[in-house]
């Protein structure tokens, strides 16, 4: 998690530079904190439903591969299976893009050999998407050996995805799959499986180009400390003032949420979500960003549930995004700065 936080400018302090006598000591006092709290630049990077992608697919004997128990069978009864294509399977990553140019990234996948028998080297399992050329899909890999019975484990070495373009559905073939002839004479568990896990990780996007109709949000969360450390805050009043400079071609909304250090909401800061206006824009390229600014007086209730905050998660929301593409440097620039008198305890 990313966090870049500014400290508070405390312009009284108690102490002058010729110390009173115990006795003279107030034991409150009140402070005014005046400036940033939180500067956070967001880009498509700070997605949070595309930054990676899961995907666990098993094959078992009696569901794919038609080896049932009505009656007892003995392992070595069961005949060799294949070579043949285990079904194809097609994998959805996300909703919110129709293409990424990928920056950077990875994707690998898992096989599992639970079945009762060992599978032969050979097998080949390709993940393609549409479009991609029939000889270069984008994962086309061969085990090199075969994969031992109950729990063999296979990881294929990681492929990068860099300067890729990425399209949010794909398709997932296992070829020439085929078993060792067994001699074990233990009875047949049909349940097991074969199970394959397909990951896609450590996304970074040079651009994406929206699915129309999809909700697009775009989010951080960092840290944030209003009570202070070494001198306690027990109560605050004033106003919060936000700033959002929007470079991306979107309206937002926007929601600011104060979390506990166990990441609970405690309070949001507004009560209904503000619109942040969307910049000058040319052909779907953004032109000239735009600024609004949000002004927040905080009433006591508020004040007291946000005082106790550790983490801000800050939420820009587009919903029913037009088709457009944003790149990477089109940034959503927020700050939000304090004008607050604080009451401190010693």
């Amino acid at each position: 998690m990313k966090s870049e936080r500014f400290l508070f400018i405390i312009l009284l302090f108690l102490f002058s530079c010729n110390l009173k006598q115990d006795h003279d000591l107030e034991p409150d006092w009140n402070a005014q904190i005046l400036g940033p709290l939180v500067k956070e630049d967001l880009s498509i990077n700070e997605v949070p439903d595309i930054d990676s992608f899961a995907y666990v697919n098993a094959f078992s004997l009696e569901k794919d591969f038609g080896i049932t128990q009505k009656e007892p069978i003995k392992i070595k009864d069961v005949p060799e299976i294949g070579p043949l294509s285990l079904p194809p399977n097609h994998l959805d990553l996300t909703e919110t893009f129709k293409s990424a140019e990928v920056e950077s990234g990875e994707i690998y996948f898992v096989l599992t050999n639970n079945l009762p028998f060992d599978v032969k080297p050979g097998v080949i399992v390709k993940i393609s998407q549409s479009g991609d050329p029939l000889d270069d899909p984008l994962v086309n890999h061969e085990l090199p050996l075969g994969l031992p019975g109950n729990g063999g484990v296979y990881k294929m070495p990681a492929l990068n995805l860099n300067n890729k373009i990425l399209l949010p559905e794909l398709d997932l073939q296992i070829l020439n799959f085929a078993t060792q002839k067994s001699t074990n004479s233990e009875d047949l568990d049909p349940s097991k499986e074969f199970k394959i896990e397909v990951y896609i990780d450590k996304l970074k996007f040079k651009s994406i180009t929206l699915s129309q109709g999809n909700t697009f949000n775009v989010e951080e969360t960092v840290d944030l400390n209003l009570k202070g450390t070494d001198i306690n805050a027990q109560s605050l009043s004033g106003k919060l003032y936000t700033f959002a400079n929007n470079g991306m071609p979107l309206k937002f909304s926007l929601q600011l949420y104060f979390l506990d250090g166990s990441y609970t909401v405690l309070d949001s800061l507004f009560n209904t979500d503000p619109t942040i206006q969307e910049p000058e824009i040319a052909n779907g390229v953004t032109v000239t960003p735009k600024e609004t600014k949000i002004t927040t007086e905080l009433n006591e209730a508020k004040a007291n549930k946000i005082i106790n905050a550790e983490f801000l998660r800050i939420r820009f929301n587009a919903a029913n995004p037009p088709d457009v593409t944003i790149n990477k440097d089109n940034l959503l620039k927020f700050q939000l700065t304090g004008d607050l008198d604080v009451a401190i305890k010693k």
